[in-house]
Order: structure tokens, then C-alpha cells, then sequence
């Protein structure tokens, strides 16, 4: 960005509000540190129960059950503020604020990212708080760390007893007894963990209980441990690390929710604050300007107002030395008085009118000017998050810059789609459909896995035989054999294995084709909003390039005619002071005039401001221009 020789001489007129004049610099910076934790706050309320009143309609007598509850102790309010300002009150105290304070305090207040029209009240689920996203990284469902967890080990037990006692019509398949009586106990401890390329690993322990009334057992009740190891890997759907960290272990096809795509949303919802925090940025700066509008704007009609008085006081002290006439020229005096005196109140208290907001003709605001002082004072108190009043009233410091000022299209038009908010959260929309396409793809193999099992095994009349009791003797062995089930599974006698694949193959692969499709689909219809994106930002850009350009020039053409009136009421002044024949209707015409004049080139002074300010939203650099940084606190 360059800056030409061509300057605008900026002369605020002596009764202008006291304006102290400034640039834009970038001395002050401002760290917006976006915290990750959890903030957990607590409070107590009693609260009274107010009761459905009775109905006799038979719908109306259940809800009688019901009761509302009304909070009584809620905070009436968190500080104390005076009355507001109206047209009766006159300040005594101003508060001179420049666009880098304005926005440093909005950016030390805004626990909520305000907006103007009340969206806080309207739709509170779509404000933008600091806590978004961290809410959205630690999101039991999709964060980050839910994505992680499905790869967490997980420790499962479980103990279950079971008493049969059944009649059995034959013997021989009740085991030798036509009724059976029998304790059973079951007590299983597994410790199991999924690996990155989805291979479940499980280690097991079991302990089996028996007693009954089987007329062939060894011991009356006997004990069964074992020790398990199981691997059950994924060969085709399901398997390989790339597939499990996109959409993760047990996902099902269109709905991924691995670490890869967790990731990505966190980092979209980082980006998504970091616009809502330019949009509160660009509203901070339209709302200054609106209120430095309206003070000027304020100042000219006032000017003109206290001229037009001056006039009517001198032709009522002369109205006794003048022809018939002079009643009409009283009464001319007087309706351009209190039509002055009407914008002057107008413009003091304001009107509740839509002021300079974003998208209201242009992405980054079409200056409306139109409020009045009172009413751009509390919006901007509202954005900063200050006090409604506190005693003083607002007042801007620094004035609009009248420095012609170019830009180089190709340069600004390259860094609109490096660091545009919108084009970035879309490129990262693209690669996450990407990763769901890759992942969709897995859908399309059939169910294919490995399974291998190994397994100890140990039988005894006890569990631990802490009595030392002899066990069943058997032929061949010095010693009596299965005296305690977990001394017999320390032997190693008993080892079973089981080695096979599982197979499963859906007909048709309907679902893996149609989750394909969609991916497709979905990554082409991003890929297409990208462009039509840049596009529109190509269009805002050259929209606020002309802006900009025809802003200054009207400025310009602004200043002469301010000047030429000027000087026209200057002669007048000085004909009429020497010869008093000066038609007072010329005199109050040309007061409206300059009036009229002193604001058009102030608007264009304004609505130059915003328009460097507009393209500085247009190409993605809002935060820097205004010096607000954004650091990642951890």
C-alpha cells in the first residue's frame, strides 16, 4: 500500500466540538489470548414453587403435578449505572476515546462476541463466546480426546451365580440323573486395547464354578481357571492406521469420527471465532465513526441554528423601523430556527435506526451516519461492554484520514485468498471431505478378519488349596492330581489354541457405493463453493476499491464547495455589516448551505476512512489494522 502526494487539507472550523486530531498507528497492540480449559462455575438459589392453578378440564388436572420454579434470587445487576443521557441532560464530563482504545476495551470485555440487534437475547445458542472452541475440542462426542478414546484400553469384569434345579426326561442326557441340582459361578476379568491399524488385543482371566448332583464327577464341585489371550486383526474393511484415525475403530460408513477429522473441526471452529472476532472488530470501528459523525453533524447544525437566531433577534429589535414587510421576514427567520433547532435535537438524542453494520450494502458496512450522539454512544458502549453511562459522555479523538491512499490490485487481490477467514475454513471443509472420501472407499471391501486365540487351562477340586487337602488320585502319579485349579494352570498341561477368519460380505455393497457417492459429491460441492467464494470476495474487493476512490474524490469536490460557501457567507456578513442591505432570507439560506456543505465533506471524510478500513476487511487484515493479534494460549 502506497500513499500519493495529493492530500486533503483538513481544517475543523472553529466551532467544531473540540476534536483532538490523530492517525492511525500501530503503537497499541492488543493480544487476544484464546484460552483452552474448562471454566467451571457454581452458584445456589432458593427458589419458590409456583403451582398450576386447578382446572377442572381432566388434562389440566394432571399437569396439577407439575410445578414452575421461579428464580427470586437472580442478580437484579452487576454494576451500577446512572440514567442514561437524554436530550435534558447536558454533559458535563467526555470521555476521549480513539478507535485503538474502543477496541482494546471491547476485546478485554467480550466474554460474548456482541453483536448489534440484540442476537445475544434473540437466539442465545448463536452467540460466540471465548469457550466455543474449547467446548468444541473437548466435545465428549467429537472432540478430539472422544476420538482418542475409542483407542483407550478398557478394563471389563464381571461375576455372575446361577442355581438350576430341573427334572430331565432322560438319564442319559441329564448326565445320569433325572433331576438335576447344580451351583454354577462365572467370574470373568479382561483387559483389552484396539491398536492404530485396528487390531483388537485381549487378555482374559476366567474362573468357572460347578457343583451338582451328577452321579459321574470326580469332587461333588470342582473349579475351572484359565488364562486367555485373543488377537483379532482386520485385513480389508476396518483395517490400516490411515482408515482408523480418519473415521475411527467401529465407525460406520458416512458418519466418521476419527482423530484426523476431530482435529479438523477444532480447527474450523478456531477459525469460525476467529471471524466472529473481525465482525466485532468491524463493529466496533463503524460504531466510532458513526459517533464521530454525529458530533460533527451535530456542530453545523448548531452553528447554523445560533446564526439563524442571531438573525431573527435583529429583525424583532428592528421590526418597529421597518415596512410591513418585516413580519414576514420574522416569520421566515423563525421556521428556519426551530427547523434547525428540530435536527438539533434530533441529532443530539438520536433516532432508533439501523446505523453502519455489516452487509448493509457491503461486507464491511455502507456508512449510514443517521443516528444522532446519544444513540452511537450506547451502541458503542454496548460493543465495548462498558457501562450504559457512568457519568461521561464519549467523545472521538482522532479525525478521518484525508490522505489519499492506493492499493495494488493484484497484491491485495493474492492476499484476500491467503488469509480470508471464509477461504480458509472452506479449504479445511475440502480436506475434510477428502479424508471422508478416503475413508467411504474402506466400505467397499468386505469384512475380513484374522483371529487367534491361546488358552491355559487348570481343573481342581479347590480354587487355592489353602488346606492342604489331597486331590483325586490318578493312575501313574506319585501324588494325588487336582487338588487346586490354579496350581494345575501353573503346570502348563492344559494349552488349547484356536487360529481362523472371520468373513463377512454384504451383497451388493449398497451402503459402501452410496457413502461413496456422497463423499464425492460432498467434496465436489465444496470444492465448487471455494470458487464461487473467491469470486465474490474478487467482487467485494473491486466494490470496495471503487468505494474508496469515490469517496476521496467526493471529499475533495466536497472541500471546494465547503470553501466556496464559505467565503460567499463571509462576504455577505461583511456587506451586510457595512450597509445592513443584505436580505435576511439570503443570510439564512446561506447558513443552511454551509451547514449542508460542512456535512457532505465530513461524510466524505468518513466514508473514506471506511472505505480503507473496508478493504482492509475485504482482504483478511481487519485484526492487524487494528492492532489485535491472536495467540493460542494453551
Amino acid at each position: 500500500m502506497s500513499t500519493s502526494a495529493q492530500r486533503l487539507p483538513f481544517a475543523p472550523d472553529e466551532r467544531a466540538t473540540r476534536l483532538r486530531g490523530g492517525s492511525r498507528t500501530a503503537g497499541l497492540v492488543v493480544v487476544l489470548v484464546i484460552t483452552f480449559g474448562a471454566v467451571a462455575t457454581g452458584c445456589r438459589s432458593s427458589a419458590s414453587k409456583l403451582s398450576i392453578r386447578d382446572e377442572t378440564d381432566a388434562a389440566q388436572a394432571w399437569t396439577n403435578v407439575v410445578s414452575l420454579s421461579t428464580a427470586t434470587d437472580l442478580d437484579a445487576a452487576t454494576e451500577t449505572e446512572e440514567v442514561p443521557f437524554t436530550i435534558h441532560d447536558e454533559a458535563t464530563e467526555y470521555w476521549d476515546l480513539s478507535p485503538e482504545e474502543a477496541v482494546h476495551l471491547t476485546l478485554a470485555n467480550s466474554t460474548v462476541l456482541r453483536q448489534l440487534g440484540g442476537s445475544v437475547v434473540a437466539a442465545p445458542d448463536t452467540a460466540t463466546t471465548i469457550y466455543d472452541a474449547v467446548l468444541q475440542e473437548t466435545d465428549p462426542r467429537v472432540g478430539i480426546d472422544a476420538a482418542l478414546s475409542r483407542f483407550d484400553a478398557q478394563l471389563r469384569a464381571s461375576a455372575f451365580f446361577d442355581n438350576n434345579d430341573r427334572a430331565v426326561n432322560n438319564r442319559f442326557l441329564g448326565g445320569g440323573a433325572n433331576i438335576i441340582q447344580q451351583d454354577l459361578g462365572n467370574y470373568q476379568l479382561e483387559l483389552s486395547k484396539r491398536g492404530a491399524s485396528g487390531t483388537n488385543y485381549a487378555i482374559r482371566k476366567l474362573i468357572d464354578y460347578d457343583a451338582n448332583n451328577l452321579p459321574g464327577n470326580l469332587f461333588p464341585s470342582a473349579w475351572t481357571a484359565m488364562w486367555e489371550t485373543e488377537v483379532r486383526h482386520p485385513l480389508m474393511r476396518g483395517g490400516g492406521t490411515g482408515f482408523n484415525r480418519i473415521a475411527g475403530p467401529g465407525s460406520v460408513a458416512g458418519n466418521p469420527q476419527g482423530v484426523v477429522i476431530a482435529r479438523l473441526n477444532t480447527d474450523i471452529s478456531v477459525i469460525e471465532f476467529q471471524q466472529q472476532l473481525r465482525e466485532l472488530v468491524n463493529d466496533v470501528e463503524n460504531a466510532y465513526w458513526d459517533l464521530y459523525f454525529a458530533y460533527r453533524l451535530l456542530d453545523t447544525r448548531k452553528s447554523a441554528r445560533d446564526r439563524t437566531l442571531q438573525i431573527l433577534k435583529r429583525i424583532r429589535a428592528r421590526s418597529a423601523d421597518l415596512p410591513g414587510g418585516a413580519r414576514e421576514q420574522e416569520a421566515l427567520a423563525e421556521a428556519q430556527y426551530f427547523a434547525l433547532e428540530i435536527e438539533v435535537q434530533n441529532q443530539l438524542g438520536g433516532r432508533l435506526s439501523e446505523g453502519t453494520e455489516a452487509n448493509n450494502g457491503s461486507r464491511g458496512g455502507t456508512f449510514r451516519g443517521n443516528l444522532g450522539i446519544h444513540v452511537a454512544e450506547r451502541r458503542l458502549r454496548l460493543l465495548m461492554g462498558v457501562p450504559l453511562n457512568d457519568g461521561r459522555l464519549i467523545r472521538p479523538v482522532v479525525d478521518p484520514l484525508p490522505v489519499r491512499v492506493i492499493f495494488d490490485w493484484d497484491e491485495i487481490v493474492e492476499e484476500s485468498f491467503r488469509r480470508r477467514t471464509e477461504l480458509r475454513k472452506q479449504q479445511l471443509e475440502i480436506r475434510r471431505r477428502e479424508w471422508e472420501l478416503v475413508a467411504a472407499k474402506n466400505f467397499l471391501l468386505p469384512q475380513l478378519d484374522v483371529v487367534a486365540r491361546h488358552r491355559f487351562r487348570g481343573f481342581g477340586k479347590n480354587l487355592l488349596n489353602s488346606t492342604n487337602q489331597p486331590g483325586y488320585p490318578i493312575a501313574g502319579l506319585a501324588s494325588p492330581r487336582f487338588d487346586n485349579a490354579i496350581q494345575d494352570l501353573l503346570t502348563g498341561d492344559f494349552q488349547e489354541w484356536q487360529l481362523g477368519m472371520e468373513l463377512l460380505l454384504p451383497i451388493g455393497y449398497r451402503e459402501g457405493y452410496n457413502a461413496v457417492r456422497n463423499a464425492q459429491l460432498r467434496v465436489a460441492r465444496e470444492r465448487a463453493v471455494l470458487d464461487a467464494a473467491k469470486r465474490e470476495i474478487r467482487h467485494d474487493l473491486a466494490n470496495a476499491i471503487s468505494d474508496l476512490h469515490r469517496a476521496h474524490e467526493v471529499a475533495r469536490l466536497a472541500q471546494h464547495r465547503r470553501q466556496a460557501v464559505t467565503s460567499r457567507r463571509e462576504l455577505l456578513e461583511e456587506r451586510d455589516s457595512r450597509t445592513g442591505g443584505v436580505d435576511p432570507a439570503v443570510l439564512i439560506d446561506i447558513y443552511r448551505q454551509e451547514a449542508d456543505a460542512d456535512a457532505e465533506y465530513v461524510r466524505a471524510l468518513v466514508e473514506h476512512s471506511l472505505a480503507i478500513k473496508n478493504i482492509h476487511f475485504e482482504k483478511g487484515s481487519l485484526l492487524e489494522y487494528a492492532a489485535v493479534y491472536l495467540s493460542d494460549g494453551g
